[in-house]
């Protein structure tokens, strides 16, 4: 039986057919001939669908400037968290100074301001990442990459009506730090969204330095 399979999966559809039409009064070869045309036809219509997106992608990057230090470019197709400007919400908030400390109102109790907040939504998105798998050496030789961090975040922020990246960090914490904003006793994460920063998991190496 596993031999006929291997026959069946070489054969081409023009064969598969063929020999469908010499046993077409035989129903129970009729149906497993069938079955073989209908995964040949899927197998081409993935490969023709690989080979148009290899080519999209080609076509693209062929007219890009090609800069020093650059070697390979590796996409993801990831489920990311980013905020969803469709929907903000009005969240109530301690008002904090420079420092990050709680401001006070004359009785001594924390003054509360409204702000404007962004749910996070995921969604699917090629997720680009430069020099994946190695870094260059001298004299052609590579080095192994250190590993990825799963907590670190890229940041981008909107300007009009586009996203403007602002960089790679290794943890939300080391972004504040970097933008030095003041952390009081809230998270790192808020701190960013409150600073209308776009927050996404980073999968590459390459960080932002200060």
């Amino acid at each position: 039986m596993e031999s006929e399979q291997a026959v069946f999966s070489n054969m081409s559809i023009e064969e598969l057919t063929a020999f469908k039409e010499m046993y077409k009064t035989n129903e129970a070869i009729v149906k497993i001939m069938e079955g073989y045309i209908e995964g040949k036809r899927r197998e081409e219509a993935q490969a023709k669908a690989k080979a148009d997106f290899t080519q999209s992608i080609a076509d693209m990057v062929s007219t890009l400037v090609h800069p020093d230090g650059i070697h390979n470019v590796y996409l993801a197709w990831r489920e990311v968290e980013i905020q969803d400007t469709d929907s903000p919400e009005e969240v109530e908030v301690i008002k904090v100074d420079e420092a990050g400390n709680p401001v006070l109102s004359e009785k001594g109790k924390p003054v509360k301001v409204k702000e404007t907040r962004y749910p996070m939504t995921k969604v699917w998105k090629w997720i680009p990442e430069l020099n994946k798998g190695f870094q260059a050496g001298k004299a052609g030789t590579t080095t192994v990459t250190k590993t990825t961090n799963k907590r670190a975040v890229t940041l981008s922020k909107r300007e009009g009506d586009r996203l403007v990246l602002v960089g790679h960090f290794p943890t939300a914490s080391r972004a504040v730090e970097y933008l030095k904003l003041p952390l009081g006793g809230d998270s790192a994460t808020r701190v960013l969204q409150r600073e209308g920063m776009f927050i996404e998991p980073y999968g590459g190496t390459d960080y932002t330095l200060a």
